[in-house]
């Protein structure tokens, strides 16, 4: 089984139903944190972190949320057949993986910087949402030139935007 596919089965072990993100935050935190010297500030049960200072023309933001929805059937965290199955494994544990991935295996020549965003809350309304309480209080983010989420879509790239500049 590959390192990612090994990352996200160990994502889906952690329960985070919305409202219940608390642990899988902390437990990305200390994993991170053995990482490499990375500036990581938290607000509540969201984090961000940026690879180093500012080197490159732009800056790339990796998106995810660390939520899922409740459960609606008994779907134990597995891999059957090369697939990993279990809540969350496509949304967004999936995502959270490659950032992980990212993260212990940087890029060896990014022609970017990097930002990572993980917040809690996305499976629940607007206001309930961790994303908008980290963007007002971590004014760095705003200098992020793309923002990726990597919330699956079917393999179609689905383009937004918010705001002007």
């Amino acid at each position: 089984m590959s390192c990612l596919a090994d990352k996200l089965l160990t994502l889906v072990q952690i329960e985070s139903v919305i409202g219940n993100e608390g642990r899988l935050c902390e437990w990305l935190i200390d994993r991170f944190s053995q990482l490499g010297d990375y500036a990581l500030d938290r607000v509540g049960n969201s984090f961000a972190l940026r690879v180093g200072a500012r080197q490159h023309p732009y800056l790339l933001g990796l998106v995810g949320h660390l939520d899922t929805v409740p459960p609606t059937a008994d779907n134990p965290a597995r891999i059957e057949s090369g697939r990993v199955f279990g809540l969350g494994s496509a949304d967004m544990k999936s995502g959270l993986a490659l950032m992980w991935q990212l993260l212990e295996d940087p890029v060896r020549q990014p022609t970017c910087d990097l930002a990572f965003v993980f917040y809690d809350g996305e499976e629940g309304t607007y206001s309930g949402s961790g994303l908008g309480p980290l963007l007002e209080q971590l004014g760095w983010l705003s200098e992020i030139d793309l923002a990726i989420c990597l919330e699956p879509s079917d393999n179609v790239l689905q383009l937004g935007c918010l705001g002007t500049r």
